[in-house]
């Protein structure tokens, strides 16, 4: 019975052994650092794949992370180094000022800028001539808008600004 078992099967038998002796082989005979670039398939390595600490800063060549290779909110605030990023790094900015009469004694009803289209609110704030008073400062949408009174008994000024963010 075992004899007509190994007979039928003997095909089997070989394929098996052939194909384990097949990876064993290639598992010990293989040198060291002869599986490169062009012999992994596109996709065959992936996250899960790689040992926790396997890529570090100091085995990615110079300029091969570029921002098209990095995802939207792909590096967190927390990731960054101190000083990474300085002004020159975020972009120009603009400051975008509108100025208002007011007449004598009168509180005006709020007045704003906004920032061009394109451009990024950063921050703003409001001033006025001797006499008037800021009685409210804030962000609105993508500018800013301030209330302003004349304690004067003459017509004044004032005027709002927007720090803007190009790019």
């Amino acid at each position: 019975m075992i004899r007509s078992h190994f007979r039928s099967n003997l095909i089997g038998y070989v394929a098996l052994f052939l194909a384990l002796n097949g990876t064993a082989y290639a598992v010990v005979i293989a040198p060291k650092n002869s599986v490169v670039t062009k012999s992994i398939k596109n996709g065959a390595v992936t996250a899960a794949k790689l040992h926790k600490r396997a890529v570090t800063a100091d085995a990615i060549k110079n300029q091969a992370v570029t921002t098209d290779k990095i995802a939207d909110r792909g590096v967190a605030k927390g990731k960054l180094t101190d000083g990474a990023v300085g002004a020159a790094e975020l972009g120009t900015t603009d400051v975008v000022a509108r100025t208002f009469p007011i007449a004598a004694g009168v509180e005006n009803p709020p007045g704003g800028v906004q920032c061009p289209e394109g451009t990024k609110l950063l921050s703003g704030g409001a001033y006025g001539d001797t006499g008037v008073v800021l009685r409210g400062s804030y962000p609105e949408l993508n500018g800013w808008v301030a209330i302003a009174k004349n304690n004067n008994a003459t017509a004044a000024t004032w005027t709002v600004i927007a720090l803007c963010l190009a790019g």
